[in-house]
């Protein structure tokens, strides 16, 4: 059986980091969820291994994550007749990542130097189409629940915004 309702297999992605949240060893905690049908289907909260430099590094580093685990999951969803198409939407609540994943020309400012093979990742996965990054607002960033510890209120509020029941 094949699902053919493309807005229903139109997967998209919320991507977060929590930068310098972490004083202990400083090192982030990235976070993704990946929504298929309206809802969440799957989700990950990681510490990651190296200390990042900057906001910009850390957002990048997540969303190279997340390219990868989105790529993975469409594979696994043809097999199960749910081809999804693509560009595939991750929305992200960082204006500097977007704007250097978007630039028509890459540029390696010293600043980024460090990460120009995430940089280059992200890049192509933009300018290829397989992917379209979206401005979402702080205030909507569901992955903040994974990332970082929130107030009740602020938790109850972005688990609504993901419909899981309970």
């Amino acid at each position: 059986m094949t699902i053919h309702n493309p807005r229903l297999l139109s997967p998209t992605t919320f991507c977060d980091s929590d930068w310098g949240g972490n004083l202990v060893d400083h090192h982030l905690v990235t976070g993704f969820m990946f929504f298929l049908c309206g809802g969440p289907f799957v989700w990950s909260s990681r510490l990651q291994s190296t200390v990042m430099l900057s906001l910009c590094e850390a957002e990048y580093n997540a969303l190279s994550e997340t390219i990868k685990h989105m790529l993975y999951m469409c594979k696994l969803l043809t097999p199960l007749g749910l081809d999804s198409t693509l560009p595939m939407i991750i929305k992200s609540d960082n204006q500097s990542t977007i704007s250097l994943a978007q630039a028509k020309q890459q540029a390696f400012h010293p600043q980024t130097k460090h990460i120009n093979i995430k940089v280059a990742h992200l890049h192509e996965a933009v300018t290829t189409k397989m992917i379209v990054l979206v401005l979402c607002p702080t205030r909507q960033m569901i992955t903040d629940m994974l990332t970082k510890a929130l107030p009740r209120p602020k938790l109850k509020e972005l688990k609504g915004l993901t419909n899981l029941q309970g």
